[in-house]
């Protein structure tokens, strides 16, 4: 554990967080790389949260295309909700936040993403479970 200054500063220089810029008095400054590397997410966990509100709620009043506003990187798609449920797509982490935001408004639950992960691998279990007894029957 980094405890004082000069070793959270070696960190910082070492982690690749910060790259050296020339300031326009020629001097070396720091800069914040931190804002640069956006991390993306799998649509694999936004089709989990569309397709338990899906079940749950049937009708979903989520307004698609804002979810993608103001993201860099990324432009709205043409049927974002199908883009969303596509599990081979990558988004913004942002937009995954956007979009569970959006789902505790429908839902009415925070904990909206832990129901939604639950009922989809439970799901999974019992499939599996099934496979199996019908496969020992013959």
């Amino acid at each position: 554990m980094l405890t004082n200054q000069r070793g959270w500063e070696q960190y910082w220089r070492t982690s690749g967080l910060y790259s050296p810029i020339l300031s326009s008095h020629g001097g070396l400054v720091e800069q914040d790389r931190t804002q640069e590397k956006q991390p993306w997410v799998t649509c694999y966990l936004t089709d989990i949260l569309i397709t338990y509100i899906k079940e749950t709620k049937g009708t979903h009043p989520i307004d698609w295309p804002s979810l993608f506003r103001g993201v860099d990187g990324i432009e709205i798609p043409s049927d974002p909700e199908r883009f969303l449920t596509n599990v081979s797509n990558w988004v913004p982490l942002a937009v995954l936040r956007e979009l569970e935001v959006a789902c505790e408004k429908v839902s009415g639950a925070k904990d909206v993403a832990y129901h939604a992960a639950k009922t989809y691998f439970d799901r999974g279990k019992n499939l599996f479970l099934h496979y199996l007894r019908s496969s020992s029957a013959f």
